[in-house]
């Protein structure tokens, strides 16, 4: 009887076909996805599972190859370096946010300490706080496309409309809740080892103010690092990676040349810190800070985010460890 195709042994090369292939088929941006069809059909696996899976699969079949002989060593060898561009490193998460749930008072919990913060339509948390430019600083020149005839006159238009909300002193009637220079802060609890990676999102439509997060100690929100982003940053406005010492402000480092952000994209922001006090701060796959500092050497309770001015959206944070 002759054996059924399942028995029959396949060339190495053709198992590995498949494997391959489905690496292209994962979803680019598998956060984005989940936040699709999660919050209203539950939890499934995300594309970062199936990746870490399907890298799992090919290197046990590369171990095949080896103790069987089934492909040429320098074959398998290139394999293996392939593979590992795509391996996720194992991590252990202390503290996860999509805001997939279109909210933040559950799953994790956060409380607003003052002002007023939501989640937008696109499923990000957001915070607007009126600021006021000061005339002498002139906005940072921003590339835009070449304006067609009916943007104008909307431009005209919402020219009108900003002139008639104008106070008798001539300044913009502020919105409810929202008052020049007080800023709007939020929090989150949560039990985070002092060498760490935080990483999330970050969304800004601003020209003027500032926005910060930060792992704190304690109860104390004003406490540990923050990373302050100055919007329409200058040399005189840099990125500043701070520490609160008794509630007050100093500089640990700042970046010798800010990207600018206030584009309306969101910007991939990562900040880690090792056990012996070196931090890293990467915007977008580059390192644009570097700085070494030991005043905090117990755990972090919390992150923080505050907003002292400008629109902001926030997402996809985590905090983790590579193991």
């Amino acid at each position: 009887m002759e054996p059924m195709p399942d028995e029959v042994d396949m060339p190495f090369h053709k198992l590995m076909i498949p494997l391959l292939l489905s690496v292209f088929l994962i979803p680019a941006d598998p956060v984005a996805a989940q936040k699709d069809d999660g919050g209203r059909y539950g939890s499934w696996e995300t594309g970062e599972e199936k990746l870490q899976k399907l890298t799992g699969e090919v290197e046990a079949l590369i171990a095949e190859g080896i103790r069987s002989k089934a492909a040429h060593p320098e074959f398998l060898r290139d394999l293996q370096l392939t593979v590992n561009k795509y391996k996720i490193p194992k991590k252990t998460v202390y503290f996860k946010d999509d805001f997939s749930d279109n909210e933040y008072l559950r799953n994790p919990a956060w409380t607003v300490k003052k002002g007023v913060f939501s989640v937008d339509y696109q499923g990000s948390l957001y915070s607007s706080v009126i600021v006021y430019r000061p005339k002498s600083v002139e906005p940072v020149a921003k590339e835009t496309a070449p304006e067609s005839t009916g943007d104008k006159n909307l431009r005209i238009l919402f020219g009108v409309l900003d002139e008639l909300t104008k106070d008798p002193k001539g300044r913009e009637q502020e919105a409810p809740g929202q008052v020049d220079g007080e800023p709007a802060q939020i929090i989150s609890l949560a039990d985070i080892p002092n060498a760490c990676t935080l990483k999330f999102t970050l969304q800004s439509e601003s020209e003027w103010g500032q926005i910060s997060i930060g792992l704190f100690q304690g109860t104390d929100p004003s406490s540990g690092y923050h990373l302050v982003y100055h919007a329409s940053p200058s040399k005189d406005r840099p990125l500043q990676l701070i520490k609160y010492l008794r509630g007050k402000p100093y500089v640990v480092n700042a970046a010798a040349e800010t990207p600018i952000l206030d584009d309306g994209r969101p910007h991939a922001v990562l900040f880690s810190r090792t056990e012996n006090g070196d931090m890293v701060v990467r915007i977008d796959d580059r390192d644009v800070l570097q700085a070494s500092d030991l005043a905090y050497r117990k755990n972090f309770s919390g992150l923080t985010v505050t907003n002292s001015g400008g629109k902001y959206s926030i997402d996809n944070i985590e905090v983790y460890t590579e193991k």
